[in-house]
């Protein structure tokens, strides 16, 4: 699927990936005061791009995840990811699929911000 998205021939991304060289995370947003991202002190995750190939950050119900606005002329735009149901995923693409497809596929910087409190 990914191979047809960038008009390769079909196996020709996923053979320049080297058997034993997958590596799964699992990370979760720490836990920060409200008030101390409010205040601009600190976020939740600062900003960055993600090493690998792809990253799947799932849906949840208090949100808080920003992308850069590529289409904002203005420096440091970032476009709000609304909450979501928990059954999205959404793809990030990594710096590892941006060299491999010579930037036809770029990841964006993005960050994590102070996100809706849930309810209880």
């Amino acid at each position: 699927m990914v191979d047809s998205a960038l008009f390769t021939d079909d196996g020709s991304l996923f053979a320049r990936c080297v058997p034993g060289d997958t590596i799964l995370r699992l990370s979760h947003n720490p836990t920060t005061p409200s008030d101390e991202i409010q205040s601009g002190g600190t976020s939740r995750i600062a900003l960055h791009t993600d090493l690998g190939h792809i990253t799947l950050p799932f849906g949840d119900s208090v949100g808080g995840l920003e992308l850069e606005d590529r289409a904002n002329t203005e420096p440091n735009s970032f476009l709000p990811l609304p909450p979501t149901d928990t059954v999205e995923i959404i793809i990030n693409v990594d710096n590892t699929s941006t060299h491999q497809t010579n930037g036809r596929m770029t990841g964006r910087i993005h960050w994590t911000v102070y996100g809706l409190c849930p309810q209880g």
